[in-house]
């Protein structure tokens, strides 16, 4: 299936949208992994200190332990009730930790072996520190705990920092994914812009200034100036509709600027044949005189392209059939596009069938009428190809009818030499 140009061009849009909607949204997901690691990287770096600050309390404390039990009664209220909610806090940061680690990196086996030590260590902390400072919460042993905590809580820092580098070193290897996949996405659009813009200069761009220079030279007298037609889009079809405007135009004007006055019909038919036969593009060109009685044509006169070797000068075709379809149409021309299939019977398609043996494949018949004498030729085209713009050229041929008789008619040549006079000063 062919896609119209405004597809494509719809199309290509439409990827270069995708293309740009795609690096969007990597550098969405790429700012919310990044997001995410600060936030893990965080609760880490506050579990550190929360660590930390429990053995500073806790060697504070060993450093000047009570001795008296007043001084121990004000420190259960005071200090105990601090490194439960201290404690309390680390337990949360804990938590929160180890779920959002196992959210983010539950595929890496080594921080996931980083974390279950971090989660041992903490909670060997727990239960040794719960051992020194006794089950009964109203008589806790301070002192001991303060010693517990000053002397472990480095070890369970070892073990948060070690988790720490661990995530870090998964965060700068997410931050360098994150940088390769955009740099290749960039890349990536960059190259897919620039085809894009390639193909649009190529596709768009130099194929409407073709036709607007072929309109320049022909808006300049350069009449038959034809466009490039590559393609079957819209601009392949404006630059056909521009080359058959054109070559149509520079057959009319080619045969009013080069027609001698008082020619023979017979010079006017090799003209018009070394006028058209280009712009037309047709391959064999006839003129018959017509029998108003019979209704046969007698070929009188024919052009040819090399290898149609269409010889049969002088020989009679039956016309009344094409002759009657004309006048029920009320048509000055009769055209077919493909010569084999037809409805006239075996003698009226004599012409087509010769046509068809020398590779013709579609036809248009033209009739000349001479009014004063009531007189009848028939100028006949045939192309070698099917044509979408058949009819057309049909409707074309049809408004030039008038144009021909008087040319080729010579009671009424001196009127198309006053014509073309008139024209040419004009």
């Amino acid at each position: 299936m062919t896609l119209s140009l405004r597809s494509q061009i719809i199309l290509a849009l439409l990827t270069l949208a995708a293309i740009f909607v795609t690096l969007l949204t990597l550098q969405s997901r790429s700012f919310e992994q990044a997001l995410s690691d600060q936030s893990l990287l965080t609760e880490g770096q506050s579990l550190l200190q929360q660590i930390n600050t429990l053995q500073r309390r806790g060697a504070g404390y060993a450093a000047v332990a009570p001795r008296d039990w007043e001084s121990y009664n004000r420190d259960v209220a005071v200090i105990y009730s601090g490194w439960q909610e201290d404690l309390a806090a680390l337990q949360q940061n804990v938590t929160a930790l180890a779920a959002r680690a196992r959210t983010q990196f539950s595929d890496d086996a080594g921080i996931m072996q980083q974390l279950q030590t971090l989660q041992d260590a903490y909670q060997g902390f727990r239960n040794g520190l719960n051992e020194k400072i006794g089950d009964n919460p109203e008589r806790p042993r301070l002192e001991w705990g303060a010693e517990y905590l000053a002397a472990q809580s480095p070890v369970l820092s070892e073990r948060a920092q070690s988790f720490n580098s661990a995530v870090a070193r998964q965060v700068q290897q997410h931050v360098d994914r994150a940088r390769s996949q955009q740099l290749l996405a960039w890349a990536v659009a960059a190259v897919a812009l620039m085809l894009i813009v390639a193909w649009f200069w190529f596709r768009v761009i130099r194929r409407i200034g073709n036709v607007n220079d072929s309109c320049r030279a022909v808006s300049a007298g350069e009449f038959g100036t034809r466009a490039p037609e590559a393609g079957n889009d819209e601009l392949s079809t404006l630059a056909r509709s521009f080359n058959q405007l054109s070559s149509r135009t520079r057959v009319v004007l080619g045969m009013l600027d080069k027609l001698p006055a008082d020619a023979p019909p017979a010079d006017v038919f090799d003209l018009l044949w070394s006028e058209s036969a280009d712009h037309l593009g047709h391959h064999w060109q006839g003129l018959f005189e017509v029998n108003p009685l019979t209704r046969v044509a007698v070929l009188t006169a024919q052009q040819q392209r090399e290898g149609v070797d269409f010889n049969e000068q002088a020989m009679n075709y039956p016309m009344r059939a094409i002759l009657q379809e004309m006048a029920d149409q009320g048509s000055t021309v009769w055209s077919l596009d493909n010569l084999r299939h037809h409805t006239l019977e075996q003698a009226e398609s004599r012409l087509l069938r010769e046509l068809s043996r020398r590779g013709m494949h579609r036809i248009a018949v033209v009739l000349l009428q001479d009014p004063a004498n009531q007189r009848s030729r028939l100028l006949a085209f045939a192309w070698p190809e099917t044509s979408a713009d058949h009819p057309g050229t049909s409707r074309f041929l049809a408004s030039l009818s008038r144009f021909f008789s008087s040319l080729l008619f010579p009671q009424e040549r001196p009127a198309a030499a006053t014509r073309t006079s008139t024209a040419a000063s004009g």
